[in-house]
């Protein structure tokens, strides 16, 4: 990873640097599977000096048990929180952005969250019937909220974990410094790179906040602490190497770019590599899951292996999210005259100088906006798809 970090983004060349990022993180991920089946191995010896004081201690298997329990339930509910968490922060990133790019009215918005409602429903329908119309009221949309966040508690509760009116409470606090960022750009003019970094951060923040919460001190005392410093660590160096640096870098290199066919090519390689990576990963976590439906007891192992897959997927999330923020943000900037003329003068293109440019501009700028538009809503009907085969 740091031989990648000292080459930078300096060779022009995308492929070179798309495979580089590939091997890296494959190599990245065979390090962390050793480690999971290391650690795997430590708890099966375990298991087994339990099995030959059977006869004469019962506490130590309950003991074993109740871990297993724990574990699963706060993972489960971290993940289920995250990835709420993470949806509402993108609906409200991309509501600001519609509103600012598009000169839209508050009508507008309001019919784009009527929409988003509806796919969110449409996703949602197979568990909690709720037929969609159309021509939905403000009040069916207000019912229609009561339901989904009354899931969501209902979920909630069903995980029983202490700490989770505490995580209820920081998502909230998260959402609303979410908006104020949102706020802070549109009023204070803020540059794109602050924006992505202060979200950024936050996301990071609040992941590894999670992670920490769900270590409490009882569970540090029924499991060894060392055990638990290496699954943190684990998140950490995941989350913090893999994902900051290789965006941070990537969103500098696009900004130098001027050339929109050139990032727009680029974008949608990146799409294609995240797409078959997400599949990959959503078919291990149903093999997982099948796994754990035919296993009584919830081993250990799986566990562990099922939250890394979990956060390798929210950084992949987060990245899509991010590239596609950016690339409907420099759309924007890099609209100003002075680099169209430049772009027309060298592709040679700079015939009609009268209303049929203009005309010709303002088609090619709409036909942008549709595809970034696009992009977020597959986005979203991905993470949805996620959050629905994870709760199941």
């Amino acid at each position: 990873m740091d031989d990648y970090d000292e080459k930078g983004f300096e060779d022009e060349d995308d492929d070179d640097e798309e495979d580089d990022r590939d091997e890296d993180e494959d190599e990245e991920d065979d390090r962390d599977e050793d480690e999971e089946d290391d650690e795997a191995d430590d708890e099966e010896e375990y298991d087994e000096e339990e099995e030959d004081g059977e006869d004469d201690e019962h506490d130590e298997e309950d003991d074993g048990l109740i871990v297993a329990r724990m574990m699963r339930m706060r993972m489960m509910s971290m993940m289920i929180m995250t990835t709420t968490m993470t949806i509402m922060t993108m609906v409200t990133i991309t509501m600001v952005l519609m509103m600012r790019m598009m000169k839209m009215t508050m009508m507008m918005m309001m019919m784009m969250m009527m929409m988003m409602m509806m796919m969110m429903m449409m996703m949602m329908k197979k568990r909690m019937e709720v037929k969609v119309n159309m021509m939905m009221k403000m009040k069916n949309i207000k019912i229609m909220m009561k339901k989904v966040v009354m899931k969501i508690i209902m979920m909630a509760e069903m995980m029983a974990t202490r700490n989770m009116m505490v995580m209820i409470m920081m998502i909230m606090g998260e959402m609303l410094m979410t908006m104020m960022v949102s706020m802070m750009m549109m009023m204070a003019e803020m540059t794109i790179m602050t924006m992505v970094t202060i979200t950024m951060v936050m996301t990071i923040r609040m992941v590894l906040t999670m992670i920490a919460m769900t270590m409490n001190k009882k569970m540090v005392k029924m499991t060894s602490k060392k055990k638990m410093m290496t699954y943190m660590i684990m998140a950490k160096r995941m989350i913090t190497k893999k994902v900051v640096n290789m965006i941070m870098m990537r969103l500098i290199g696009m900004m130098k770019l001027k050339n929109m066919m050139k990032v727009m090519k680029m974008m949608k390689m990146m799409m294609k590599a995240m797409k078959t990576k997400l599949m990959m990963t959503m078919n291990m976590m149903m093999k997982r899951m099948e796994m754990k439906m035919m296993m009584k007891m919830m081993n250990l192992k799986i566990m562990i292996n099922k939250v890394a897959i979990m956060i390798i997927m929210m950084a992949g999330m987060m990245a899509m999210t991010m590239v596609t923020m950016t690339m409907v943000m420099i759309d924007g900037e890099i609209d100003g005259e002075d680099n169209h003329d430049e772009d027309k003068c060298e592709k040679g293109d700079n015939k009609d100088d009268g209303e049929e440019g203009e005309m010709k501009k303002k088609k090619k700028k709409k036909k942008m906006m549709m595809m970034m538009m696009m992009m977020m809503m597959m986005m979203m009907m991905m993470m949805m798809k996620c959050f629905v085969n994870i709760t199941r």
